[in-house]
């Protein structure tokens, strides 16, 4: 692993005071897109939306697709999938539960499945959950999707239903208008530029790509650390656009990094941001991969770890991991390396992680009390 030389003078909006930063156009943008979600049949005014909503984004931008159709497949309605181990399923099953959406699909090889939204109301509603809390290049993809429903709802918009239709004109247009039956056209928000200890997008992309680790050394010593690992670069551009399918759709490849958002979260948490190169076989061939990493192992930050992390809990099985991670972090900073602290990692070690084997799902808790 390389440590970068970290700049943070162009990225310290995330360290900025809560709300000094805008996200979007202005405060009436922002509420006009949080009305049209809430007059959803999903919405449940019962849900920590202020929570769940950063959070479903982060988890998105780690292990989601957003699928937008290019070519002779550019009608095609966009479609949204998620990854979840099987161990996760409990959590994947919670998701489809409060949010009315998808459905879950076990993979007939590999150990994970696929939470799927194919259903136009269902993508939308998705689309509105994580538009504005979006901070990777990702972003684009979200772009790409609400233009695909901006263009639609504005074709059969236009259309006259009065005269006489014919052909299959008589099926898709009033299919069309049922279909955007109460939506309105997206307010394409910008990528959220808030604090990043100011809500729970970085709980969902942990749950995503994160984990907490311990090791053990010489029997006397344990080390533990908080580790984020996510590609350098993204494989399409991101821009500005307005409505312009075509124009996003022709600047690819230029492969935007996700250097500043990871730089954003070393600083986060005071700690070195770290390059990574490795050959990784794929079929008869071998690619190279590329990676950013945060890796926290310094008192500073792994108490900076801890205070997020308990302010925005996880959701995943790795709540538990944490919850034990934690536990040594603070008994390491009360006692020290003391032998009671080894014993105490080991035996945790045993039911940690890969080798959990017992799981407790209480803590899935989005909705207020």
């Amino acid at each position: 692993k390389t440590p970068l030389n970290n700049n943070y003078d162009d990225i310290k909006f995330n360290k900025a005071p809560a709300g000094a930063a805008d996200m979007i156009i202005n405060n009436d943008v922002i509420n006009k897109n949080n009305n049209m979600m809430n007059n959803m049949e999903y919405y449940n005014n019962k849900i920590n939306y202020e929570f769940f909503r950063p959070y479903l984004a982060g988890l998105m931008e780690g292990d989601g697709t957003i699928w937008v159709g290019e070519d002779k497949y550019k009608n095609t309605m966009p479609k949204v999938s998620m990854v979840f181990n099987i161990k996760d399923k409990p959590l994947a099953n919670y998701l489809l539960e409060i949010t009315k959406c998808g459905s879950l699909n076990k993979k007939k090889s590999g150990n994970y499945m696929l939470w799927d939204m194919q259903n136009f109301r269902e993508v939308y509603y998705m689309l509105s959950l994580i538009n504005g809390y979006m901070r990777t290049p990702k972003h684009e993809a979200l772009m790409r999707a609400m233009t695909w429903y901006n263009n639609y709802m504005e074709k059969y918009n236009n259309m006259n239903v009065n005269e006489e239709l014919k052909g299959w004109d008589m099926i898709n247009v009033p299919k069309g208008i049922n279909l955007m039956k109460n939506l309105e056209m997206f307010e394409m928000l910008n990528r959220d530029t808030s604090p990043l200890d100011s809500n729970a997008w970085l709980t969902g992309m942990t749950d995503a790509d994160g984990n907490f680790s311990m090791s053990l050394y010489k029997k006397k010593k344990v080390n533990t650390y908080y580790r984020l690992e996510l590609r350098q670069n993204y494989h399409r551009s991101n821009t500005l656009i307005n409505n312009n399918m075509d124009m996003l759709n022709n600047m690819i490849n230029k492969g935007e990094s996700y250097y500043v958002i990871m730089s954003s979260i070393a600083s986060l948490f005071n700690t070195n941001l770290y390059s990574r190169d490795r050959n990784i076989k794929f079929k008869d061939m071998y690619k190279m991969y590329s990676s950013y990493i945060v890796m926290v192992t310094n008192k500073e930050g792994l108490n900076s770890v801890v205070e997020y992390f308990n302010t925005y809990p996880l959701l995943s099985s790795k709540y538990l991991d944490y919850k034990d991670w934690a536990h040594i972090v603070k008994m390491m900073e009360s006692k020290g390396q003391k032998f009671e602290t080894y014993k105490l990692a080991s035996e945790i070690m045993t039911n940690y992680n890969s080798t959990r084997h017992k799981f407790k799902w209480d803590h899935l808790k989005l909705f207020k009390e």
